[in-house]
Formats: C-alpha cells, sequence, structure tokens
C-alpha cells in the first residue's frame, strides 16, 4: 500500500489503483463515516480494543461496521477481521446494550437519535447564456420547483435533490444542462 500525502482524500485513496473494488470500499467507507459515533460507543462499550489494535483504529472502524451492519465476510480474513469476527459476539451484545440504555428499540430509531439522516446532494443546472438569461431561467424553473442562484458560480442554478421535470420547459430547449 502506497504512502498517503498529509492531504490525501478518502475519494483519491479509495479510488488508488491498488483498491480492486473501488465503488463497493467506497460505499462502505461512506457508510461507516455516517455510523462512526455508534460505532466508536459499541467499541467502548464492547472494551475489545487494545494499544495494538488502536494503532489501526480507521480499519478497525470500517471492519465493525463490516460486521455489525454489513455483509459478512468472506473467508479470506486479514488479521484484523479474525480479531474483530471472534468479538462478533461481544460487538452485537455492546450495540443490544446501547440500544437499551438509549431506551430505542431498533437500530433505525438509534439512528434518528444520533441525528444520522441520509444527506443528498442538490442538483445543479448550468444555463447556457448564449439562449437564456439566468433570470429568465429562474422564473421558467420555479414555476416548477424551488431553485436558487448559486453563489459563486454566476449562471448556476440549484435544485431540490433527484428532482425531475415531467413537463415540457426550458431544460427541452439545451437552454439548461442538468447534473446526473
Amino acid at each position: 500500500m502506497p504512502a498517503a500525502g498529509p492531504f490525501a482524500s478518502i475519494k483519491s485513496l479509495v479510488y488508488s489503483p491498488f483498491v480492486r473494488n473501488k465503488k463497493a470500499t467506497f460505499a462502505l467507507v461512506c457508510q461507516t463515516l455516517k455510523h462512526l459515533q455508534i460505532i466508536k460507543d459499541v467499541l467502548e462499550a464492547a472494551s475489545i480494543l487494545s494499544g495494538k489494535w488502536k494503532r489501526q483504529i480507521e480499519l478497525v472502524y470500517i471492519i465493525t461496521y463490516d460486521i455489525l451492519f454489513g455483509q459478512v465476510i468472506s473467508f479470506h480474513l486479514a488479521m484484523q477481521e479474525k480479531f474483530l469476527m471472534l468479538r462478533k459476539d461481544a460487538l452485537q451484545s455492546a450495540l443490544a446494550r446501547l440500544l437499551v440504555r438509549k431506551k430505542v428499540k431498533s437500530f433505525e430509531d438509534l439512528m434518528s437519535l444520533y441525528q444520522i439522516h441520509d444527506v443528498s446532494k442538490p442538483r445543479y443546472v448550468r444555463v447556457n447564456t448564449l439562449k437564456l438569461d439566468v433570470e429568465s431561467a429562474l422564473q421558467e424553473l420555479g414555476k416548477e420547483t424551488m431553485v436558487q442562484k448559486d453563489d459563486m458560480v454566476p449562471d448556476l442554478l440549484i435544485l431540490p435533490a433527484r428532482k425531475r421535470f415531467t413537463q415540457p420547459s426550458s431544460s427541452n430547449k439545451w437552454r439548461c444542462l442538468f447534473s446526473k
């Protein structure tokens, strides 16, 4: 594994050449980060971390997420995975104790208690200013949905996430270019 610079992003590390299944790895890292506070609480309650594993705590977080909430780990286990798989029952009982201590009945309730919500990115629309000015685009798109101007890019508009347009609008005339 090549050494990462001090300013390497998660995405650049996950999409580096030595990672085989890039999309699944990136999804696993994102889900782990989303549930990180719960994972930290479970690991603390299970009290299974020793000095040896604290140096690889980020990997322990990811493996713990995969054990508790993800898919079953394959039979090719690394040393860290073996260590945590042997303590799977302790992790699951620590999660159950956390549910009881927080007075919730399900994992979904626990997530809402920790205020973990799916954050969706807004949909960005670039106005083709050769065909339409930004103010006209604001008015036309404003008839169908809430729209606002971007503060930094002058011909960029921001729409709600996953907005679909059902009736013909200015976008059908190639006056606006939608992000996917």
